[in-house]
């Protein structure tokens, strides 16, 4: 007897199925199976092949036999879990489905098959001994986190399931099903896709307005700042120097300064929370970071991200609009929190074509600012240049409102200067003008976040803060 056959009884039987089921001789696959069975009756494998046979055979009946009977003997490994949930599934017996797919998860928490069965039979995946819980979503600065953790995996092979997003989320303590089935919500499948999926709707921070604080002790702040090259430390007095080329941060830092200043500039965002994530722990016994960050390559609402060694939290603001009389428009028209590039604004124009909107801008002067799709229906709006032509962009909206249908409206947006704007656009009434704030939200307002009392006062009042001049960055 071979060593082969030693370690594995009834491996020949298992590879001639194998290669029986690769060239379609479903019987003598059922016939190596049966004999691999009576073999080794204990072994689940051959009668998971028997149930996939079965199956093939479109006897679903004796495909739940076999299958029930695999995964009930040790050592049944996910896809026969799977295959059994699968086979209960086509015979509409959901709950015993559910059962199955739960197994398969637990045996192989890092495979998405079994997640989105159970998704879609309304079940979040749950390890054994806990409770059911609702799809759990990845707050930005833990997604910022996850998204570096995934860079060194995915540059050094492929992805085909959720094997490092899995450890991320059980070295952070987290609950790891909820947070499979939230992105498998997202459509996300295995790690590249997390990224791939997730981090354009993150792009807003790789170019942020920022300014902010640093708390700790001097002494280790001053040492650590000065050792680490991608920081620029300056004085009290100090300009702000032009970006370096590896340069991510400027610090403003003295003997004088018991707080470490962030002065307005330009930062990738992601790199930052990296970099200063990592040196926190050595800048005293309570340090903490706190960041105003303002998207400069979107229209977005102001966000503070207040950092200790023991947690992270993001605070995104609310919008207020007024007018020049101090008149507030509808709720429902002021923008949704979400960040959009600030080059492909939606002006929607409904039931007007292409041309009337191509020859409208161009009567304006605006034909550099806009793209009109063949469709017609509205135009896609660089925000930054229609503030840069705002009187030619006003008369472009006070013409274009004419064409919208009664007792609709439309909601126009732009930045002129750095500060956001919208105007609502219905016919036959005067053109009206809002700027944008973006102010502390009320549902924040009894200081009750799991940071220090000083760095939540010192955010609330940073946030009010207007934007200041900046350096460019690299």
């Amino acid at each position: 007897m071979s060593e082969t056959a030693s370690e594995d009884p009834i491996a020949a039987f298992m590879e001639a199925a194998s290669q029986a089921m690769g060239r379609g001789d479903v019987e003598a696959a059922e016939t190596a199976f049966t004999e691999a069975v009576a073999a080794a009756p204990s072994d689940p494998r051959p009668h998971g092949g028997l149930a996939l046979i079965a199956m093939q055979q479109g006897d679903l009946d004796r495909a739940i036999a076999h299958g029930q009977t695999a995964s009930a003997l040790p050592g049944a490994g996910p896809e026969i879990h799977y295959n059994l949930g699968f086979g209960l599934l086509q015979a509409e017996r959901p709950k015993e489905a559910i059962s199955a797919f739960l197994e398969a998860y637990r045996a192989a928490p890092v495979r998405p098959e079994p997640i989105y069965q159970l998704m879609r039979l309304a079940v979040v995946p749950y390890e054994e001994g806990e409770d059911p819980a609702d799809p759990l979503p990845l707050e930005t600065l833990l997604r910022l986190d996850l998204y570096e953790a995934l860079g060194e995996p995915l540059h050094a092979g492929p992805a085909e399931d959720f094997t490092h997003t899995r450890g991320w989320a059980l070295e952070r303590g987290a609950p790891w099903g909820p947070i499979a089935a939230w992105l498998m919500q997202q459509g996300a499948h295995n790690d590249r896709e997390v990224v791939e999926i997730l981090a354009p709707g993150d792009m807003h921070l790789t170019r942020s307005r920022a300014m902010g604080m640093i708390v700790g002790n001097q002494a280790d702040m001053l040492r650590v700042f000065e050792a680490a090259p991608p920081i620029a430390r300056i004085g009290k007095d100090d300009p702000v120097p032009e970006a370096g080329p590896e340069e991510v941060l400027v610090v403003r830092l003295d003997a004088d300064m018991p707080r470490a200043e962030i002065p307005p500039q330009i930062i990738h965002g992601p790199r930052v929370l990296s970099l200063l994530g990592t040196m926190l722990p050595m800048l005293g016994p309570d340090p903490s970071l706190l960041l105003i960050l303002d998207p400069m390559d979107h229209l977005g609402p102001r966000r503070v991200w207040m950092i200790t060694p023991f947690g992270e939290i993001e605070v995104i603001g609310e919008w207020k609009a007024t007018n020049e009389y101090k008149e507030q428009p509808d709720p429902g028209a002021l923008p949704k929190a979400t960040a959009i590039p600030a080059d492909e604004i939606p002006l929607p124009l409904p039931g007007v074509d292409a041309a009337s909107l191509k020859a409208t801008l161009a009567d304006a002067g605006l034909e550099g600012i806009g793209r009109v799709p063949d469709e017609g229906g509205g135009v896609y709006i660089d925000a930054d240049a229609a503030g840069d032509q705002e009187e030619a962009w006003l008369g472009f909206l006070r013409r274009v409102a004419k064409w919208i249908p009664e007792g609709k409206a439309s909601v126009a947006r732009w930045r002129t200067r750095g500060t956001e704007k919208l105007s609502i656009l219905r016919r036959g009434e005067e053109l009206a003008v809002y700027t944008l704030r973006s102010v502390w939200p009320e549902t924040q307002d009894q200081l009750d976040l799991p940071v220090a009392m000083e760095v939540q006062l010192l955010g609330r009042a940073l946030f009010g803060a207007p934007k200041g001049p900046v350096r460019r960055s690299r």
